[in-house]
């Protein structure tokens, strides 16, 4: 009673599924065991103020992407799938970056796709690297966004208002070619 579960995500194997739960304690994330049924998990407990949501899983299952407020502005996360772990991936910075969302892990495992809210520029796709921990901007026209990996890990497919009204481009990231 008094709760609202949102965003979910299933886990690669289809055994898991991970979910927001939002009520009076705030909002955090859960897992729930599909294959028996059972075992509701709570795997962040941020606060009342804090919102943690929109789970991703890694290609091998054993980690969990998500956006948290937890530290003000809702940033990219990253933990274990059970829970432990939790770490800032990608934090804002200060005057140049804003909110972070829609954080997607690419199939290969060694990317994260996401938008941000960019000091005067708008919402613009990002993709956080794994290996060296940098982040790029793939954006710059127009309001970006909801980006969501082919299964190449090649090209990312994401919302965008460049050409006048929100439509689907694709962008190729070793060309650089985009099309719409």
């Amino acid at each position: 009673a008094g709760t609202l579960n949102s965003t979910p995500a299933w886990s690669p194997d289809g055994r898991m599924m991970a979910f927001a739960r939002s009520s009076e304690d705030g909002t955090d994330l859960y897992t729930v065991n599909l294959a028996q049924m059972c075992c509701v998990q709570r795997l962040t407990t941020s606060g009342k103020l804090a919102i943690n949501q929109y789970p991703t899983y890694s290609p091998d299952g054993r980690r969990l992407a998500f956006v948290s407020s937890r530290a003000g502005q809702p940033q990219i996360y990253a933990m274990d799938a059970d829970g432990s772990g939790q770490e800032l991936l990608v934090p804002y910075e200060v005057g140049g970056t804003g909110s972070s969302f829609s954080a997607d892990w690419s199939p290969d495992g060694g990317r994260l796709a996401f938008h941000r809210d960019v000091g005067g520029g708008g919402r613009q796709v990002h993709v956080y690297e794994f290996g060296s921990g940098r982040t790029r901007t793939l954006t710059s026209t127009g309001r970006n966004e909801d980006p969501s990996w082919a299964p190449d890990s090649r090209h990312l497919v994401f919302s965008s208002s460049r050409g006048g009204r929100q439509q689907l481009w694709v962008l190729d990231l070793e060309s650089g070619r985009l099309r719409q």
